[in-house]
């Protein structure tokens, strides 16, 4: 594979590590239909644009899909994402989970590089912690919720970012993840060092199901 490639595969492991990767639709902790990694559907034409597979593996037609939004938006909220695996037979594929879940990066990184000149140069550290920070909090919320990190990433001051990327309502172990990735951008690392992010599977693609996923703005396209 290329670095490019390489680099991809990392950020989908961690984002996939963070978010979770659930192939059914379910409701996220406020209620909002949310497929794959994190992905906020808005209406059930949204979940209708989406390659969502009968069990036989057939493409589900688009009443299917619709019905079964519907079904889910019907159950309580507040739920871990395995609650709802029952609720619908549809599914996405992993093969459809990556491909929404690539453009969803490729929106943050065009975004990210308006807001960061430069970042396409930073060390693949900081991009990858840059790149899970906007995707949990939106690029807006990055940069009005966390301001000092933001000026920090913008002068490549990757020890303050470490220690200015704490957010709360997700697991403290994705902050410390986050932080060694600053903090071996400091260092001169690779991004190889913190955490799992090899892009190599390390369960299935269910993974994170028995928790709850994090609400945030970045499923929302902000």
């Amino acid at each position: 594979m290329s670095d490019s490639e390489v680099f991809r595969a990392k950020v989908r492991a961690m984002l996939k590590q963070g978010e979770g990767s659930i192939p059914w639709m379910y409701l996220d902790t406020v209620g909002k239909v949310t497929v794959g990694v994190g992905n906020m559907l808005p209406s059930a034409a949204a979940a209708q644009a989406l390659p969502f597979e009968e069990a036989d593996g057939r493409a589900a037609n688009a009443g299917v899909i619709a019905d079964a939004f519907q079904d889910v938006l019907a159950q309580p909220k507040g739920r871990a994402a395995g609650a709802y695996e029952s609720v619908t037979s549809i599914r996405l594929s992993e093969q459809g989970i990556n491909d929404l879940l690539d453009q969803r990066i490729d929106e943050f990184e065009s975004g990210l590089r308006q807001r960061f000149p430069g970042f396409d140069s930073y060390p693949d550290p900081a991009r990858m912690g840059i790149l899970d920070m906007a995707f949990n909090l939106g690029l807006n919320g990055l940069q009005t919720k966390f301001p000092t990190f933001a000026r920090c990433a913008s002068n490549k001051d990757w020890n303050c970012c470490a220690n200015q990327c704490r957010r709360t309502g997700i697991q403290e172990s994705r902050n410390v993840e986050t932080s060694q990735l600053f903090l071996a951008a400091a260092q001169g690392g690779s991004g190889h060092e913190p955490g799992n992010f090899s892009g190599v599977p390390q369960g299935p693609e269910t993974q994170g199901v028995s928790g709850l996923p994090e609400a945030s703005p970045g499923r929302r396209g902000d």
